[in-house]
Formats: C-alpha cells, structure tokens, sequence
C-alpha cells in the first residue's frame, strides 16, 4: 500500500465520505474545497489535481489516524511509536513497564523463532509477536526520553 492508497481509504472509509471531509476542510481554512475536487486530489489515478501537504495534514487531522505518518514510515524503513513525554511518566513506572514487557519479550523471541523455522502459516501468532514487539519498542523509546530528560535536568548538553 502505498500513502496515496491509505488517504484514499481514509477520506472514503469517514462518515459522509469526501463530501463531509470536504465540507470540514472548508470550514478549516480551506474555502474552495469541494467534494468533488477532494474526490480527484485523492484518486490515485488523477493527473489533473494534485493534493498539497497543508492539505493532507489538515486530513489526517479530520479523520483522526495516525496512518499516514505509519505508511511514511514504512516506506522509509522506520518505525512510528507514539510517544509519551518523559515527565508524564514515574521512575518507579517505567521500571514495572520495563519488566513487564521484558518478560513478555521474551516469550515472543521464542515464538519468533517457531515462526521463522516453521511452516510461517500462523498469523494468528505473527500478529500477537508484532504486537508485543510494538509494545517493548515502545518502552524503548520512553526509557530512552526518559533517560535524555535526567541527563538534561543534570546539566547535560542537547545533542
């Protein structure tokens, strides 16, 4: 799939469709804004109109996703988490979370392995390792904001 496709399936898959994103778009700084000229900006087989970044942003706003920022990712060969702000989180939290989702990586490295030296027909199990893995990145990267906090609290300098 490819970013095209997700804004497609996005402004299609919203209540009303893109009369109704439309209809948002224009009351959100975008006066000419029609459902129709939406329509054509979001086909990917249109040559005639061509939608803007200002535009897509305002779109991922109106339908509330965060897949066009996951699909930009992807095609880049990156990961996107959502992110936490250090502050919002104890030191005495981010240790249970650390421990609770190491030991459930664990058991995940193993179904990894079953899933790479089997038969690769369990998706069920491919979807459950994905999760967690997801779920342990995620705890990564908030003991990795974390950590940059208390060292720039401490006199640190940004990198």
């Amino acid at each position: 799939m490819s970013l095209f496709d997700v804004i497609y399936a996005q402004v299609h898959a919203y209540p009303g469709g893109c009369e109704a994103v439309a209809l948002r778009m224009r009351k959100m700084g975008f006066p000419t804004m029609s459902g129709d000229t939406l329509q054509k900006k979001v086909k990917t087989t249109c040559d005639t109109h061509h939608l803007r970044v200002d535009e897509m942003l305002v779109i991922m706003e109106i339908v509330d996703t965060d897949d066009f920022a996951k699909e930009i990712a992807s095609s880049r060969h990156l990961l996107c988490i959502p992110r936490v702000m250090p502050e919002e989180i104890s030191d005495d939290e981010l240790m249970r979370l650390l421990l609770e989702r190491g030991d459930k990586m664990g058991r995940s490295d193993q179904e990894l392995r079953e899933f790479i030296s089997g038969p690769r027909k369990n998706l069920k199990k491919f979807h459950s390792f994905k999760k967690r893995w997801r779920d342990a990145s995620e705890v990564r990267a908030l003991i990795m904001q974390h950590a940059e906090k208390v060292y720039l609290d401490n006199g640190g300098k940004p990198q």
